[in-house]
């Protein structure tokens, strides 16, 4: 109770020490059956600071919520969360505190971009809450470093996911919920600090993002997510094309990426054999389309509103072949079948339009001539991206709160809209 009253009073009070430690915690989650309704602390958190936030705004009035409502992430984002609630009260009967859950991520998600929309209404508070972020990721880099070679989740990772049981399998999850999150939440901040290194002149901007994009791309690398090198090869590409001055140059780079690349997945498939065998023995694969097809006959039952979101484990029993080697809980790993499962077409589609509308703001914010706002819409643009792209095959955007408040937290970057020759700090 003591912490959550702090928690609400420093956002009361609008502490920028505060907001500032919230963002560099981000990858950090406490995981314990303890804890009321969804057992992750980082959302709760997270929820007691939107209230604190808001409630103070409107003691001292000072709310900018028709500012606010102006923009369209923000209808398409509420609009996202009233499907989720539709989903809640008309899908599959029964299941409330599964329904509850999954709404109470996404309202965290949406009262979080709230939060970030209006507080970061200045190029210095983007300024400082960036370098915030990419400094955490150093250190998440560095965790993942450890982890692999303790060759252990290590004593501090159990402490946080009192939940986890699986073996070591040699693939580090840093703090992250597993190696295809860290893959997910890499890739979210991987282009901001790449176009940092790339348009930056400022000294310690780029010791920073350099480190972030040495350190961050070697831990991604070691995740062996295959989708999250899908995500992260889109983003290079992307930036080769964006940053180099010509042709003659982009051919070079991308030679020299796809040659780098092959390399390390050639050691990587020498180093875990178990994880890169053949697809005919790769159980994940075949489990993962076997769900797929599930999700898809469970939407076919219910098209419109879908099951309800977060009760696709538990609904989907009776869609799914008996299979001993079938993981329990694994869920969809597919965004896009999720939704269409869980909340219908309508969420899908309000999905993806809160997704295009931030990938467009940002597209916009490229054309700015500030190198700072350039780099936060590159970022945005690229890890937005890099969700949908990595959405094929995974839906920790949904699921793991660090990437889903991530996610949230670009969109609110770009949607707090600089002023007419606002520079960086």
């Amino acid at each position: 109770m003591s912490i959550g009253a702090a928690v609400f009073t420093l956002s009361f009070l609008e502490s920028e020490c505060f907001f500032l430690v919230l963002i560099f915690l981000q990858p950090i989650d406490l995981v314990s059956s303890s804890i009321p309704l969804v057992s992750d602390a980082s959302l709760g958190v997270h929820a007691l600071a939107v209230a604190g936030f808001f409630f103070g705004r409107m003691y001292r009035r000072q709310g900018r919520f028709l500012e606010l409502w102006r923009a369209d992430a923000t209808r398409a984002s509420l609009f996202f969360v009233a499907c989720i609630a539709l989903s809640a009260a008309s899908g599959f009967p029964g299941l409330a505190h599964e329904k509850v859950r999954g709404l109470y991520f996404v309202a965290a998600y949406f009262g979080f971009y709230l939060l970030a929309a209006t507080w970061l209404s200045t190029a210095e508070r983007k300024c400082k809450a960036l370098r915030a972020l990419l400094t955490s990721t150093v250190l998440v880099g560095i965790f993942a470093f450890v982890q692999v070679t303790a060759q252990s989740y290590t004593g501090l990772y159990t402490l946080l996911y009192e939940l986890i049981s699986d073996e070591w399998k040699g693939r580090p999850p840093a703090f992250l919920p597993g190696p295809n999150a860290l893959a997910g939440y890499l890739n979210l901040i991987l282009p901001f600090a790449i176009a940092v290194c790339a348009l930056s002149r400022e000294a310690r901007w780029k010791r920073l993002a350099g480190a972030v994009v040495v350190i961050g791309a070697v831990s991604l690398l070691l995740t062996q997510s295959r989708g999250g090198y899908i995500a992260f090869a889109a983003t290079v590409i992307v930036a080769i094309w964006h940053f180099a001055r010509d042709h003659k140059r982009r051919i070079v780079l991308l030679l020299i990426v796809a040659l780098v690349g092959s390399t390390f997945y050639a050691a990587l498939l020498e180093w875990n054999p178990r994880h890169f065998g053949e697809f005919e023995d790769d159980h994940s694969t075949l489990a993962r389309v076997i769900l797929w097809y599930a999700a898809w006959n469970l939407f076919l039952a219910s098209p419109v509103h879908g099951i309800g979101f977060g009760t696709f484990n538990f609904v989907s029993e009776n869609y799914l072949p008996a299979i001993a080697d079938l993981p329990e809980n694994l869920g969809v790993h597919n965004i896009y079948l999720e939704l269409l499962a869980e909340v219908g077409v309508l969420g899908l589609l309000s999905f993806l339009t809160v997704a295009h509308l931030g990938i467009r703001r940002a597209r916009k914010l490229c054309q700015h001539g500030d190198w700072f706002q350039h780099a936060i819409g590159f970022g945005a643009a690229c890890g937005m991206t890099a969700v949908l792209v990595g959405g094929f095959v995974d839906h920790n955007v949904l699921w793991a709160p660090q990437i889903g408040l991530l996610f949230w937290l670009w969109l609110a970057m770009v949607s707090a809209a600089p002023t007419r020759g606002e520079r960086s700090a």
